[in-house]
């Protein structure tokens, strides 16, 4: 028996992010593609609790999903070098990894009702369909299985349009390939008339060029062809071709459906702050001690700090305790001056929003700072213009 340990955390009733795809109609108008094969279809539909007999490797649960996810990798790297193509590297990789993660995966494998059609062990369904983490490998799972089923549609298409070429070129049963002084391909008619080689678009697997390649098979103990192995193209095993050309048009349908669906996201999860922050984050080091350290130079009070937990405008959902961040104010009280100076600071965790929020206040302070020291110098100087 399989046991799942459940926690708060992981409970799809804590998702932040499911009333995003309640309101954005975009996405709400986007079917799911659905598997064609009925053995990848099953493979897909099966969670791993439930073992399945003759299966291939590739087309198992865990498997499946590994697929899945490099897929969802690629495309949203794309998608965001597309929609923001000025975007530096950290904010990217940031963006990608919040787009990808698995509350995200979770709302749209509960959305499309993944989870109620899979089968899973009676024993695990109810912890299984409530978690997060398990919700959103279903959501991998099936995009994993709709690429292998779009990848053996477009590899049965393509044998077939390889076999109506040139059945004496592209069928193995006429030439095998030997490791002797190059590629050698026997020829079972033995025949010493000359053959020709053509060039094959990996892109379509058209026939666009021929020319004569000469055979000397009469002469030869083993009836063989000697092609030369660095004729530009030539590829007469056409499996390698199939399965990359297969492979790319597999890509391009699955990226048909997940570019729309997650481009909205994209937008809507893209904080245009977050290089701001991460700039002051690094500017901000040590910033707490440094204010200290001046203010008590200067015996001026101790500043006072007050923090919170707030909700990201691109998370509605204010029930959550995931995606929050940290909100610390900072306030520097000068008596003898009346002055008060507040700022805040708002990052992923309590360090750093305070960190930023004594930084900003340090400048403040600092500029005060140089301005009475220039009001003073311009007094002392007016004295002295007296005298």
């Amino acid at each position: 028996m399989v046991k799942v340990k459940m926690d708060s955390s992981d409970s799809i009733a804590f998702n932040p992010y499911r009333s995003i795809l309640d309101k954005d109609k975009s996405i709400q108008s986007l079917k799911l593609p659905k598997i064609d094969d009925e053995q990848i279809r099953k493979s897909t539909m099966t969670h791993s609790s439930i073992p399945l007999d003759s299966i291939e490797d590739q087309l198992k649960y865990g498997k499946l999903g590994f697929m899945g996810r490099g897929i969802l990798f690629s495309v949203i790297t794309s998608l965001i070098q597309e929609v923001f193509p000025e975007i530096d590297k950290e904010s990217a990789s940031a963006l990608r990894d919040e787009v990808i993660s698995s509350p995200i995966l979770s709302s749209l494998s509960i959305y499309y009702k993944i989870p109620s059609k899979m089968m899973i062990s009676r024993h695990i369904i109810e912890s299984i369909r409530n978690s997060i983490k398990s919700t959103s490998e279903m959501f991998e799972v099936y995009i994993g299985g709709l690429f292998y089923s779009y990848r053996k549609q477009h590899i049965q298409k393509l044998e077939f349009e390889f076999d109506k070429l040139d059945p004496a070129l592209l069928d193995q049963s006429h030439y095998k390939a030997q490791n002797v002084d190059g590629p050698t391909y026997e020829n079972k008619n033995g025949s010493g008339k000359k053959s020709k080689k053509r060039k094959l678009d990996e892109n379509n697997g058209k026939n666009l060029s021929t020319s004569p390649v000469t055979s000397e098979v009469g002469n030869s103990p083993n009836n063989s062809i000697h092609i030369d192995d660095t004729s530009n193209g030539f590829i007469p095993d056409n499996s390698l071709t199939i399965k990359v050309q297969a492979n790319s048009q597999a890509y391009i349908e699955i990226s048909k459906f997940l570019e729309p669906l997650f481009k909205p996201l994209v937008k809507i999860l893209y904080d245009p702050k977050e290089s701001e922050t991460k700039q002051l984050i690094e500017s901000s080091v040590n910033s707490k001690a440094e204010l200290h350290l001046l203010l008590g130079r200067d015996k001026i009070p101790m500043p006072l700090y007050t923090s919170e937990k707030v909700l990201p405008e691109a998370n509605p959902n204010a029930n959550s305790e995931q995606g929050l961040k940290w909100k610390v104010k900072c306030t520097v009280i000068f008596p003898k001056d009346q002055i008060i100076i507040r700022e805040e600071g708002e990052a992923q965790n309590s360090k750093d929003a305070g960190n930023i929020a004594a930084y900003l206040v340090l400048q403040k302070v600092r500029e005060l700072k140089r301005s009475r020291e220039r009001s003073k110098r311009n007094v002392d100087r007016g004295d002295s213009e007296d005298l």
